[in-house]
């Protein structure tokens, strides 16, 4: 297994695991890029799947150009050349993975069928990639216990949720949120970092504040505003796992009016301070 950080990425890692006890696993990795930041042409042997975190990146592939927005998904099929259609403008955020999709579909016949049959690429939104991707990416990183079974179970779930996404089947509830709350919970997972006001999020599924925030309190247990602040939190703990940044630019960057604030948040719902947890989650 050979993993190591490209020279001139901000953060992240590249992962090429000949040996992982995983052959399909084909690469897989994280970057954040900087500025000016430049794709090749390239192909590979197999799929590659692409999302973007945060940022934007614009691809040049067979279907024309593809612009990725934060919860973008681009899936590149084998042999097909694709690259950067201009250079990183400004802060990108990208998790990626290459693999031999038939070893998923060789143990998991009922995925059969589908996008992922045809030679072309697919681009859609992706938010409900976000966790199994981020929870693929964080075991192909550390080396612990079952690491290959971990790691054949939670790409095959990737997959699964890519599938998903293209579903003409609309999903059905087994514990139903109302359509408002589960909107305004989208927009809160999706931008962390934007200073929602109540009212914004009242006006946009046609509810008084008041209303909403009896519905959401009742369905989910919270505020959204409390919502919001934890949603925070959790992308200020990815953040300063990959990236070198001080904890006030890491306030301001997941929407926090100061690192003062920040902190006092960041405490009661860790129970330690942002820098006690990152000295910890390094060990």
């Amino acid at each position: 297994m050979h993993t190591y950080r490209p020279a001139g990425i901000i953060a992240g890692f590249y992962c090429q695991p000949p040996n992982l006890g995983m052959p399909e696993l084909v690469h897989i990795g994280e970057f954040i890029f900087p500025d000016d930041w430049f794709v090749s042409p390239h192909t590979h042997p197999c799929w590659e799947y692409h999302l973007q975190v945060n940022g934007r990146t614009t691809w040049q592939t067979c279907r024309g150009r593809v612009t990725l927005e934060p919860g973008g998904f681009l899936a590149v099929p084998p042999h097909h050349e694709h690259a950067f259609a201009e250079r990183v403008t400004s802060f990108s955020h990208l998790l990626f993975v290459a693999f031999d999709l038939r070893a998923t579909l060789g143990r998991h016949g009922q995925l059969g069928g589908g996008w992922h049959d045809a030679e072309h690429v697919v681009v859609g939104r992706g938010e409900g990639l976000l966790q199994p991707f981020r929870s693929l990416v964080e075991e192909a990183r550390l080396w612990r216990d079952h690491r290959s079974l971990a790691l054949r179970m939670k790409l095959d779930l990737l997959v699964v949720e890519a599938m998903r996404i293209f579903s003409d089947r609309r999903p059905e509830s087994v514990v139903s949120l109302h359509p408002a709350v589960e909107e305004v919970r989208t927009l809160l997972e999706l931008r962390p970092d934007k200073p929602w006001r109540l009212n914004e999020l009242a006006n946009r599924v046609g509810f008084t504040p008041r209303h909403l925030c009896q519905l959401f309190r009742k369905q989910l247990g919270s505020s959204p505003h409390q919502y919001l602040l934890h949603r925070r939190v959790a992308r200020a703990k990815e953040i300063l796992r990959v990236e070198n940044q001080t904890i006030t630019e890491v306030a301001y960057r997941t929407g926090f009016s100061s690192s003062q604030h920040f902190a006092r948040v960041f405490r009661r719902i860790e129970g330690c301070s942002a820098s006690a947890w990152l000295t910890k989650a390094r060990e």
